[in-house]
């Protein structure tokens, strides 16, 4: 998955870094809003490039039903993340930690209770 990761931040870094021509790539959460949006820096400036036809509120609405089935309900302001009725339901009988909305100071230890998920599956 480093791999992955790395394709996905390369292109960004180079957008804030690089000072001369113009990188167009993909970003997640960009200007705070949610989900991921086309974009492209010029001298290090970042631009959304929200697709032709498609105004920013269609993109938005897009990007909260993609995460709705992914099993997102909604994201608060401060980065607590909830999940549907279907996620919750899905997992709560097994592991009822994952069940819990996700708030950002408590990703380490979900992250422990996947690891233990996963070694219970092996």
């Amino acid at each position: 998955m480093n791999h992955l990761a790395a394709s996905t931040i390369v292109p960004i870094l180079r957008g804030f870094t690089e000072r001369d021509g113009i990188i167009e790539t993909h970003a997640p959460g960009v200007f705070g809003l949610v989900g991921g949006f086309p974009v492209r820096f010029v001298r290090g400036a970042l631009e959304l490039r929200v697709p032709d036809g498609l105004s920013l509120e269609e993109a938005v609405r897009f990007n909260n039903l993609a995460a709705k089935g992914e099993g997102i309900e909604r994201i608060a302001e401060d980065g607590t993340v909830f999940y549907t009725e279907h996620a919750r339901a899905s997992v709560a009988e097994f592991f009822p930690e994952l069940a819990e909305p996700l708030h950002p100071r408590d990703v380490e230890k979900r992250f422990r209770v996947l690891q233990r998920v996963a070694q219970a599956g092996d």
